[in-house]
């Protein structure tokens, strides 16, 4: 197999890996690797909410006062996956 065509069937791979990486950074207490994993991963998947949750964990954890100001917008894709259902 040419490594041109393994990098292709490895690329739909790439997106999900990230977060799970940042997870292993995080329970390491490896945060800046951890923040850089899920900006990886919604680098190729803006709705990946894995990503932007373990993102500001890591920011949190790295007490990041830059991140916060911004989490409202931030987090917005995060927002309807996490909203109760409504009751109507």
């Amino acid at each position: 197999m040419r490594s041109g065509s393994r990098r292709a069937l490895l690329r739909p791979l790439r997106g999900p890996l990230f977060p799970l990486r940042a997870l292993c950074h995080l329970v390491l207490k490896q945060y800046k690797e951890a923040v850089k994993d899920c900006t990886e991963a919604l680098r190729l998947d803006g709705k990946n909410v894995k990503a932007f949750y373990r993102r500001a964990q890591a920011y949190k954890a790295l007490k990041v006062k830059r991140f916060w100001p911004e989490a409202p917008t931030g987090l917005q894709p995060v927002v309807p996956v996490l909203a109760p259902p409504e009751h109507g």
